[in-house]
């Protein structure tokens, strides 16, 4: 029986194809190098009727010109690198739109955690265009920021950073850059896991896995499956393998290794696989591993350490359990690849751009140190609440000179906001709350007090940098006394930090604290039908 036969289908670039028609001397000026015909070519666009706008507004208005351009965006990454239009419609210009007007009408709790914000963003070719949403963090903070391009996304990067000037927005600046580039500025680490359990509906998770992408950074690495539903999976990854016309693949991968391999397209699920086996070029291998309960699922994925997980089971408690321990960025419960709900669920999504830590000597940690670090951590908000207001009892009652301090701690627990936040919307359930671990820096003034006191409330401890202030009186003195016997976890340094303001402060050792991570957990209830 011949194979059936279908027309290619054709993709709508027409808008794309004027766009780089009229702008082709534009666009040539930015693939020229030359910075600095670059810079004043993208100052020509600048806005300067709404110059004095606040910045809050010219996020907004930005974000606003990122949705009536985002056909065209969709059309150029289409043209110019292969990406599916409504991807970048529902993840990439979503995810800027998200992180523009979240940072437009909140002062983000973990901002007072940046001691290193991206100043210089390279959009290479295989980076995603919602690489570029995070320019938002300095243009917040009055920093200016570089976007490097090379030659295919410089269409993009061009069009990106005009919007941003007619937004009014001059501290985004454009540059060319020839030599090759790495995916610096971003820690997607291994990528996308997926479990399939017991409970799950295997067939529509199958689905999902075939059709999932190969190229983004939520690509699919490493594919969790209950012991019970492996050989069942396998079948049926054969198959629909064989329905497409591929079969279990006789790689060099697999008759040297002894590994079986179901091939769909450039995706090999590799079962049986062994660590150091070579990976062939151009093939998006998925490791498929089998696990027994629960509590050894949890270890693997702590090992393999995603930062995306798709988590396919149809039993609440077991999607909650496992959902809320695994402790990653993003996790998609009977879903992959879903970015949206509310705007402040972008958060997770860009922690991956945000270099929110420094290190510090692992000496400082001594078991006491860590121990109240964990202590303080699994204490619930009310706790903490209820200790630091001893502490501005206390300061009250002796009337000590930091009384004044008093006033402020009281301010940073009456604002406090919460770090986490649900919305549900047409049977979809968004959890986006902050991990907050680690330790913030205590500097010797009152607006960073009521930074730590705020950051104190979320879990985190402090730590003082005493280099420096041996001839300096210490103001907070008996407030740091006070905070050490109500087992506030503080610590202090002589440590040089370089340029730290209000930088998250961690160790690289794995039994200490990490630094602040946004989280989203995005759950789809009801039947799950094949995309």
């Amino acid at each position: 029986m011949e194979d059936l036969k279908f027309d290619k289908m054709n993709i709508d670039t027409k808008l794309a194809e004027v766009f780089l028609e009229q702008n082709t001397s534009e666009i040539d000026i930015v693939k020229s190098g030359d910075n600095d015909k670059i810079t004043a070519q993208m100052k020509s666009y600048f806005n300067k009727e709404i110059k004095n706008l606040p910045t809050d507004k010219k996020l907004q208005l930005f974000a606003s010109k990122m949705e009536d351009n985002s056909e065209l965006f969709a059309q150029l990454e289409a043209l110019l690198r292969g990406v599916p239009k409504q991807e970048v419609i529902d993840i990439d210009k979503k995810l800027i739109v998200q992180n523009f007007k979240y940072w437009s009408f909140n002062n983000p709790i973990n901002s007072s955690f940046l001691g290193l914000r991206p100043t210089n963003i390279e959009i290479s070719e295989s980076s995603p265009l919602a690489k570029l949403g995070s320019v938002v963090c300095g243009i917040k903070f009055n920093i200016n920021v570089k976007v490097h391009c090379c030659d295919v996304t410089a269409p993009v990067c061009y069009l990106f950073v005009r919007l941003c000037m007619e937004s009014g927005i001059d501290r985004v600046n454009l540059f060319h850059k020839k030599e090759e580039m790495t995916e610096s500025g971003e820690d997607f680490r291994n990528g996308c896991s997926a479990v399939v359990t017991e409970h799950s509906d295997i067939d529509s998770a199958i689905d999902v896995f075939l059709y999932s992408t190969s190229k983004r950074p939520w690509k699919l690495n490493h594919l969790f499956v209950q012991e019970s539903e492996i050989e069942r999976l396998k079948i049926n990854l054969i198959a629909k393998s064989q329905l497409k016309g591929d079969s279990i693949e006789n790689t060099n991968l697999a008759s040297k290794n002894k590994i079986e391999i179901v091939a769909y397209e450039n995706k090999l699920f590799a079962f049986d696989f062994i660590a150091d086996a070579d990976r062939p070029e151009g093939k998006q291998v998925v490791i498929v591993e089998a696990y027994r309960t629960v509590k050894e699922l949890l270890t693997l994925i702590k090992k393999e350490n995603p930062f995306f997980l798709s988590l396919w089971t149809n039993d609440i408690s077991e999607a909650n359990e496992i959902a809320y321990n695994v402790i990653l960025p993003i996790v998609w419960i009977n879903d992959y690849g879903i970015f949206g709900g509310p705007d402040r669920s972008s958060q997770a999504f860009y922690s991956a751009y945000f270099k929110l830590c420094y290190c510090i000597d692992k000496d400082l940690l001594t078991n006491n140190v860590v121990k109240s670090l964990q202590n303080w951590s699994t204490m619930n908000t009310t706790e903490r609440v209820i200790k630091m207001l001893k502490v501005v009892e206390v300061l009250k009652a002796e009337n000590s000179p930091d009384v004044e301090s008093a006033a402020l701690i009281e301010d940073a627990i009456t604002n406090l906001e919460s770090n986490k936040f649900v919305d549900i919307e047409n049977g979809k359930l968004w959890v986006s709350f902050e991990d907050f671990q680690g330790c913030i820096v205590f500097l010797e003034n009152d607006s960073n007090l009521k930074k730590v006191v705020t950051s104190l409330m979320y879990g985190v401890g402090c730590i003082r940098k005493l280099e420096g202030l041996e001839s300096t009186p210490n103001k907070k003195s008996r407030i740091i006394k006070l905070f050490q016997e109500e087992n506030i976890p503080y610590m202090e340094t002589d440590k040089i930090f370089k340029q730290i303001i209000y930088g998250v402060i961690y160790s690289n050792s794995n039994d200490s604290p990490a630094h602040p991570t946004g989280r989203m957990i995005y759950t789809s209830f009801g039947a799950i039908f094949a995309k």
